[in-house]
């Protein structure tokens, strides 16, 4: 293309010079027609890098990064241990793991010296109130998970038993004849403050703790026959939720 372009441009000139009476021969307008085509490629050349220049530089797009999402934590699932008490007189308290594995012994005091009974286990799992006969009358005490720095808890002429841990870890709740009736109380771990919670004629027992700690339920005799009962954390609003012949017990 250059060179057609070249020689067009070269027959003008040719024609041009022959008439002003210059004689050209076939070499010299070859000649001419290749120093035309070489300056033709020189200026191409240069204006294609002059419009390269000045084209805009394309942005690269950006590079996506990837963050990798830290992986979830595992929760420890708690060990569970198990409480109970031994059929042995001569034994108390022990704790196994739940599979029955690693069995121990907490307590131990015969039966003549206040057998501990009825264990229940701190929310944390760290202490344990139980009641036990050993300083001449049924009252709750608390020990720590090894079985050492046993605590009275109460302290009354009267039988306190049938200890419950509160969810938040805070109070016990328990049975009492204190007041010359088996009614439910609660008293403060730290063993300052205690609370009647029921008020019957007939016997209310064995108090135990909702979830989330706002009821307590137990069962009691107040309408002829041992059923079970729910109420406030406060003692209010006593309901019935079992009807039926037969005894009920929580």
């Amino acid at each position: 293309m250059l060179r057609m372009i070249a020689a067009a441009g070269v027959a003008v000139m040719a024609a041009g010079l022959i008439a002003c009476g210059e004689r050209l021969t076939e070499a010299d307008v070859d000649a001419m027609v290749e120093a035309r085509v070489a300056e033709a490629f020189i200026q191409a050349t240069a204006e294609a890098r002059v419009m390269e220049s000045l084209a805009p530089t394309a942005t690269p797009p950006p590079t996506a990064t990837h963050t990798p999402s830290p992986a979830p934590t595992a929760t420890p699932i708690p060990t569970g241990r198990i409480a109970f008490v031994s059929g042995d007189p001569e034994d108390g308290i022990y704790v196994m793991d739940a599979d029955g594995s690693d069995v121990s012994r907490l307590t131990t005091m015969a039966a003549s010296e206040g057998f501990p009974v009825l264990p229940s286990w701190s929310p944390d799992g760290r202490r344990m109130a139980f009641e036990s006969g050993r300083d001449g009358n049924l009252e709750i005490y608390v020990t720590n998970e090894d079985g050492l720095g046993v605590t009275r808890l109460t302290n009354n002429t009267a039988p306190d038993v049938g200890p419950s841990w509160s969810p938040d870890g805070q109070r016990i709740a328990f049975l009492s004849e204190r007041d010359g009736n088996s009614e439910i109380y609660v008293k403060d771990v730290d063993g300052l403050s205690v609370t009647r919670l029921t008020n019957n004629t007939a016997l209310d027992a064995y108090p135990s703790w909702s979830p989330d700690g706002r009821r307590i339920v137990f069962h009691s005799e107040r309408d002829g026959n041992s059923e079970i009962y729910v109420m406030n954390a406060d003692g209010s609003d006593v309901t019935r939720l079992t009807n039926h012949p037969e005894s009920d017990y929580s």
